[in-house]
């Protein structure tokens, strides 16, 4: 190493010192460099500081001027006396701010239980039904409807039916705007617009533009809402479509259950198939979902199942004696079922059994004819008694269909027996408050988002069979004022 060249030669090693040098000597420009810049803002900030301040310190200065002989005992007296003036002056505003901060508590809470979708108004007391304008449409399905849904906006309602028809209906006229019937292509067999058989569901997304509807074809169309024109079609059901529902606040989210006891995850927008849930035992009859991402089932298995996307898992609730067919749910904690057993049920999501049931929710009293019609009664108290031997109460009516008026303590039931009743939550209680005569099979409830209507569609026929047929009643689309002076709904 000795007679290296480049250990021997100064020059060398001088050069690569200077190089040193010059790279230090950069470094300390670049830091004076900086060191000036944060300066500059310094100064820069401190004058605007100095600009805005003035007011502030020459008040401060003339309060230091006016106590600046002040002692300390002194200036105790003077706090503790501003004080006590102070509370004074809150006693006289007592009445008046307990108002206000009540209101201001009153406000956040229901705010911060909107934003949970834990929320629920307290409108039953103040709920009317206009009788005299309800409005009825007789032409329109030629087959029993079966299910039916609102836009958003409140204009239009879309009914579906077994003859395999959608109509859109204007709810202020009642016209009927569009009648989309199943085609089939002369040329191509296979390109169809429709249905081929029975439609059994229909949804609407929240921005009032996708369409969706099932059928017994085990198909899901997507239709353009605003002229019902043909957009797509999902396969992948191996059995009919019960039930369809959009996620609230994700107008491309799509949920669907089947009588092949699956439920399917879509997305609309993009015409995607997503996921398959399993649980269901038997066919899976009714779905419905808000704003969260988790949908609720029921099915004939007698179980009502939450299914919980994000975290892959299901709760499972058990309450009923038969099939449970309809499902409605109020907020993101509660919901309610109508079963086959006659009964509606109310849930809580955090109880895996109801808190409340309703049994023979739609009953009927019959009465029965006498077999000896000689028999003769001696007092009037056996003349009641016989009276009370002669009628039977019997529950042969299934809950067809449940609507409830979302974030309210108000729902609707239907079946058969004769009458939509209307119900009203309080207390974890159940209380019927109103009911209306309707001949038929009751086979789907809508309530409008502002609550000024209710929708309902009957039918000769139950919607999923034709074990029974009413036939004095008619086919038609009942359409119901209602009202509600609910104060809150405005603050």
């Amino acid at each position: 190493m000795s007679n290296d060249d480049f250990f021997l030669s100064p020059t060398k090693k001088r050069g690569r010192q200077s190089l040193n040098g010059k790279n230090n000597n950069q470094k300390n420009k670049k830091r004076k460099l900086n060191n000036y810049n944060e300066k500059k803002e310094d100064e820069i900030l401190s004058d605007d500081s100095d600009l805005d301040s003035d007011n502030y310190e020459s008040d401060i200065e003339e309060e230091e001027d006016e106590y600046k002989f002040e002692s300390l005992d002194e200036r105790r007296y003077r706090l503790s006396k501003q004080y006590l003036d102070a509370m004074k002056q809150d006693e006289e505003d007592d009445v008046s701010s307990d108002e206000e901060y009540g209101n201001i508590s009153r406000k956040l809470k229901r705010e911060a239980d909107e934003a949970e979708g834990r929320y629920m108004r307290e409108v039953a007391n103040k709920f009317s039904i206009d009788t005299e304008n309800i409005k009825i449409y007789k032409k329109g399905h030629k087959l029993p409807p079966t299910c039916i849904c609102i836009s958003n906006s409140g204009k239009f309602i879309y009914t579906a039916s077994k003859d395999c028809s959608i109509i859109q209906w204007n709810v202020e006229t009642g016209e009927k705007i569009i009648n989309m019937c199943y085609k089939k292509k002369k040329k191509n067999k296979n390109n169809r617009e429709g249905h081929s058989k029975r439609i059994i569901s229909i949804a609407i997304s929240n921005d009032d533009k996708i369409l969706a509807t099932g059928g017994e074809d085990k198909m899901i169309n997507l239709w353009n809402a605003e002229d019902i024109s043909f957009r797509y079609r999902f396969k992948g059901h191996k059995n009919s479509v019960s039930g369809l529902a959009f996620q609230k606040t994700d107008s491309s989210q799509l949920y669907s259950c089947s009588h092949d006891r699956v439920v399917k995850v879509w997305n609309a927008t993009s015409q995607a198939y997503i996921d398959t849930l399993f649980g269901h035992q038997t066919p899976s009859e009714a779905i419905d979902c808000l704003k969260k991402e988790r949908p609720i089932t029921v099915g004939g298995d007698r179980t009502c199942r939450i299914w919980k996307i994000e975290a892959q898992s299901q709760l499972v609730f058990k309450g009923h004696h038969k099939s449970i067919d309809c499902i409605s749910m109020i907020n993101e904690e509660h919901f309610i079922t109508g079963s086959q057993d006659g009964s509606i049920s109310l849930w809580h999501i955090n109880k895996k059994k109801p808190i409340y049931t309703v049994s023979k929710a739609h009953k009927s009293i019959v009465e029965k004819k006498k077999e000896n019609e000689d028999f003769e009664i001696d007092s009037e108290e056996e003349e009641e008694e016989e009276e009370e031997v002669n009628k039977i109460e019997y529950n042969e009516h299934w809950i067809t269909s449940l609507g409830a008026l979302v974030y309210s303590d108000i729902f609707a039931s239907g079946s058969n027996d004769g009458f939509l009743k209307f119900w009203s939550i309080s207390d974890q209680k159940i209380t019927l408050i109103n009911s209306i005569p309707i001949s038929g099979f009751i086979n789907g409830i809508k309530f409008s988002k502002n609550g000024d209507f209710v929708a309902v569609v009957v039918g000769q026929e139950h919607r999923l069979g034709r074990w029974w047929r009413e036939k004095k009643a008619k086919n038609s689309l009942y359409i119901i004022p209602i009202s509600i002076n609910d104060d809150n709904n405005n603050g």
